[in-house]
């Protein structure tokens, strides 16, 4: 019997309880088990074989997102990826995709290396797929696992995986080191995660024909998704602020109904994330269209009260955004969330939708600052 790494969910709101492909091929659920048996035929006139798979999503993952501003306006993407102990399966692997951008191998300056731990270069074990490197910081130059750059539409994706179970994340347990290096701002998207499951077949070839092309349909579902800060907002070289606010702004518009697809573009029906109130995205809209307008008039000081507002509003929502979210800190703020559900005060901005905002608007106030001191350099 062969094992081979597909891991594949099939969803109920995705499927029957029963899935024919061709004559006599099938795909079905036991109701009891959770697993799936696969009915099928590597050959017309051949026998029919079977296999046998779990769904890939027995994991409980979470991850946290940590940004860093370093010299050059390039931006730190840390990610510790954790598994809780009531997971019934190992994390193995990651996709982070599309992303706006990654600093190559060839525009990291030493300048920027230096700022970043020593057990943390970037590591370019990623495979290289005709285009420029693209490497992620990893946990250290030892570890066990592997990175992926694709691109896709003009787009970078990043896949992070285990070499094997027993080096993959196992519940209730965390690794740290992850990350990437960009010239652009943070946005939100949603991670797919998948557990680390295998389907067990009898002949080496699998699933062909269209049971085959019913699995791997079926694949495109296979994950959980959690949401993660990544380079999605384009700067330009030649900074606009008018510009970046727009780009933010669209972002955002995002968030009350935030709902992202699957790397083949399939929208599972589950995969909704909250991340703000419709009304106070309303708000926030308002007035980073006032930020922008008063740049394009320029009125800094008219755009740096607006600014203002928002990180005010911001505070409102969480008042302790301004400090770094450590252990200790979530614990005491997981209570205050939960104390906060119980009183049934609603939460309107999704914590980290509100780091990444927050981040966003003081990179654009530190910009517009460090070019005001240029002009005032140059006239003395």
């Amino acid at each position: 019997m062969r094992i081979a790494s597909l891991s594949l969910v099939l969803l109920l709101s995705l499927m029957s309880h029963q899935v024919v492909a061709g004559q006599g091929e099938s795909i079905v659920r036991d109701a009891n088990t959770g697993k799936y048996l696969i009915t099928y035929r590597n050959h017309a006139n051949g026998p029919f074989l079977t296999a046998t798979l779990d769904p890939a999503t027995k994991i409980d993952p979470a991850i946290k997102s940590t940004l860093k501003l370093l010299p050059n306006w390039v931006v730190t993407y840390r990610y510790r990826i954790s598994n809780s102990k009531t997971a019934r399966q190992p994390v193995g692997w990651i996709l982070i995709d599309p992303v706006s951008s990654i600093l190559t191998t060839s525009t990291l300056t030493n300048d920027t290396l230096r700022k970043l731990e020593p057990s943390n270069q970037p590591n370019t074990v990623a495979e290289d797929y005709g285009n420029a490197m693209y490497p992620m910081l990893t946990p250290s130059a030892e570890w066990a696992g592997w990175t992926i750059e694709s691109i896709k539409n003009n787009k970078i994706g990043l896949r992070v995986g285990w070499d094997s179970t027993e080096e993959s994340i196992a519940p209730g347990k965390s690794q740290s080191g992850f990350g990437v290096l960009s010239n652009d701002l943070p946005g939100i998207m949603a991670a797919e995660i998948k557990g680390d499951a295998e389907l067990f077949w009898t002949e080496d070839e699998g699933p062909q024909g269209e049971i085959g092309d019913e699995l791997d349909r079926l694949e495109q579902s296979d994950y959980v998704q959690r949401s993660i800060a990544v380079p999605l907002i384009a700067v330009p070289t030649v900074f606009d602020p008018a510009i970046v606010v727009d780009r933010i702004r669209a972002h955002i518009a995002t968030w009350p109904n935030f709902v992202t697809t699957g790397y083949n573009g399939n929208v599972p029906p589950d995969k909704k994330i909250f991340l703000i109130d419709s009304a106070l995205a309303t708000h926030f809209d308002a007035e980073m269209l006032a930020v922008a307008t008063a740049y394009r008039a320029n009125q800094p000081q008219v755009a740096r009260d607006h600014m203002e507002i928002l990180l005010d509003m911001i505070r409102r929502e969480h008042k302790d955004i301004d400090r770094d979210d450590d252990d200790e800190h979530d614990n005491k703020r997981a209570e205050r969330d939960s104390d906060r559900k119980a009183t049934t005060q609603p939460i309107r901005l999704d914590r980290l939708a509100a780091r990444v905002l927050d981040f966003d608007l003081k990179y654009v106030l530190k910009r517009m600052k460090k070019d005001d001191e240029k002009h005032e350099s140059k006239k003395h």
